[in-house]
């Protein structure tokens, strides 16, 4: 990916709670120390954009959905260790940095052979293990950005009007889908064994689910970039 694509990688809305503090110069170094190794370039520029959050690409083949930044909110690159992983798994941990995954599966910075990490995924419960790519640079490059079955409609109406207008063109009522899922309203129209889903281009900078631990203080924090009633095309 070259810088611009590293720059629009994450998703919008920012889901906050998985969002760090601003990375600083000082931050990184201080987070290679504690790691004992130093990050691939893209991730360091990567996390500098936005640090830590959900990805608008996608993975083919694994459940890669976010990635950790670096600081004192979960998940974090820095505030991980392996426990009773080893203990499941036939092969060294030691070496092995995870930038995402859910306690069942890891990817990880792969240092175990060289200090130019490959990127590997690891299944704690199969007891598997596999490199995804000789470099983070080249996993990267692996990403692909799902636009399947996606269309732009510029019609001049609000998110709401056009629902009503495609409403009343299918002749079917609308379901909304839980905006907690993704930040912003989705419609979604069943017909004839079909599915039409309708969300705006326009949405939130930041949002944080109802019952999150950090709820109350993410809905009014305005700290950039986390400034909650901001709007932008970023999807």
């Amino acid at each position: 990916m070259n810088a611009n694509e590293l720059a629009n990688i994450w998703r919008r809305p920012i889901y906050l709670p998985y969002l760090q503090d601003p990375l600083t110069p000082e931050a990184l170094r201080a987070a290679e120390e504690e790691l004992g190794h130093a990050l691939p370039r893209e991730l360091a520029i990567m996390l500098s954009v936005q640090n830590g959050g959900y990805l608008r690409y996608e993975l083919e083949g694994y459940p890669l959905d976010a990635v950790s930044g670096i600081g004192e909110a979960h998940p974090s690159l820095t505030h991980f260790s392996w426990g009773e992983e080893r203990e499941c798994v036939s092969f060294e941990l030691d070496g092995l940095v995870p930038f995402s995954g859910d306690g069942h599966w890891y990817l990880c910075l792969d240092y175990r052979a060289s200090e130019q990490p490959a990127v590997a995924y690891i299944d704690v419960e199969c007891d598997e293990q596999s490199i995804i790519a000789q470099d983070f640079a080249s996993f990267l490059a692996l990403l692909r950005l799902d636009t399947s079955g996606k269309i732009a409609l510029q019609t001049g109406l609000d998110l709401n009007s056009t629902k009503a207008r495609l409403e009343e063109i299918l002749g079917v009522r609308a379901r909304a889908a839980d905006p907690q899922l993704y930040g912003f309203s989705v419609y979604n129209f069943a017909r004839d064994g079909g599915m039409l889903s309708l969300s705006p281009n326009e949405v939130r900078l930041g949002f944080a689910r109802r019952g999150e631990r950090r709820f109350k203080e993410l809905k009014t924090s305005a700290s950039p970039p986390c400034a909650m009633l901001s709007w932008t095309r970023a999807r």
